[in-house]
């Protein structure tokens, strides 16, 4: 790589491995800070579920030989619905308004509020409560309105024999921490000027829009090792053989406008061992403002900032060494319970305690 070059200006597959190796120092320092520990802690207080599965809501031996038993009380969670009820209690409503009183100007706000209401219903509203609910007990979430420029319908006729050229289609998305790699080097969320966002997508819908990557695409089904590094499904279920994914890792790498990078960016390519480090596409950033100023259309939601950097807590965090502890406390009391109630007492010989 010439190091002259902005890395957001490269092409080709040489800009997808620039843009791995950003995700690779971003996932090391959320397990190196100890960042991911506190996801994934907290994860597991919330939903009440470790390695053992939906049995973890119950009563369960423990122990080599089961002499114990574990048990799980629900406050960390519930702390946690009343938290997110109470910050998403009140629903943010716009009432577009004509902007005169002829009948032209009617049915613009009328059409205007019936697209702000079809987009509420559809995916707006729902995603904004998942990344609220991300950032109360994962330290934050991020939305973003995800672009496919193979979506939509066709506006051109293809050339030479490929086919025609689409609109493209947006969705809007959620994404936790560890699913949205930024420049850990900055000292404030303001400062973050990309991201790279990875989903998981089945594998035949892409090679349906990638037809020339089909094999590459195969091969990445299930992920590899950067995926699985900090995959929370696996570190709350345990990474079982019948947990194997046979979706694709995607990730969508967006740069917003700066001087290094004029027209900002856009890019897919493949996650996974095999087909890791392919570009499937890469162009100038789509999303265009009213005032014609391209926008990465990505937003951080937190409820407080760590100091000088871009990551996101919560408060929730912490009651997290108070759960634990009650958390133990009760799991002695059901130990003894188990066993009709009896203290196993350890007497020294010549202590004379009968």
């Amino acid at each position: 790589m010439n190091s002259d070059t902005y890395f957001a200006m490269l092409e080709g597959d040489e800009l997808a491995t620039q843009i791995l190796e950003k995700v690779r120092q971003y996932q090391r320092h959320l397990i190196d800070s100890g960042y991911w520990g506190l996801i994934c802690k907290s994860a597991q207080f919330v939903h009440g579920m470790d390695a053992k599965g939906f049995s973890a809501f119950g009563i369960r031996p423990h122990g080599p030989r089961s002499e114990y038993r574990r048990m799980k009380l629900d406050e960390y969670a519930s702390l946690y619905l009343s938290f997110v009820s109470d910050l998403t209690g009140q629903r943010i409503t716009f009432e577009p308004q004509p902007k005169g009183e002829d009948w032209r100007a009617s049915k613009q706000a009328e059409l205007a509020k019936n697209v702000l209401e079809d987009a509420l219903k559809a995916y707006a509203e729902a995603t904004l409560l998942d990344a609220v609910g991300y950032a109360a007990h994962l330290g934050m979430g991020v939305t973003a309105v995800d672009f496919d420029p193979h979506g939509g319908s066709p506006t051109l006729p293809g050339l030479d024999g490929e086919g025609p050229v689409m609109s493209g289609a947006m969705q809007c998305r959620s994404y936790m921490p560890q699913n949205a790699a930024f420049d850990i080097e900055v000292d404030r969320p303001e400062d973050i000027r990309w991201w790279v966002l990875r989903r998981w997508e089945d594998a035949h819908d892409l090679i349906s829009m990638f037809p020339e990557h089909r094999e590459v695409i195969l091969a990445a089904r299930g992920g590899g090792e950067l995926e699985r590094e900090v995959q929370l499904k696996d570190h709350i279920l345990g990474n079982r053989p019948e947990m194997r994914r046979q979706r694709v890792p995607l990730y969508e790498f967006r740069h917003g406008p700066t001087p290094a990078c004029p027209n900002g960016r856009i890019a897919w390519l493949l996650g996974g061992n095999s087909g890791g480090g392919t570009l499937l596409f890469a162009d100038d950033l789509p999303f265009v403002d009213e005032n014609g100023q391209r926008r990465m259309c990505v937003r951080r939601l937190a409820l407080r900032n760590v100091v000088d950097t871009g990551f996101g807590w919560t408060p929730l965090w912490l009651l997290l060494a108070p759960q634990e502890l009650v958390d133990m406390y009760q799991s002695i009391q059901a130990t003894n319970y188990s066993a009709h109630g009896v203290g196993v007492i350890l007497n020294p010989r010549g202590s004379d305690i009968s």
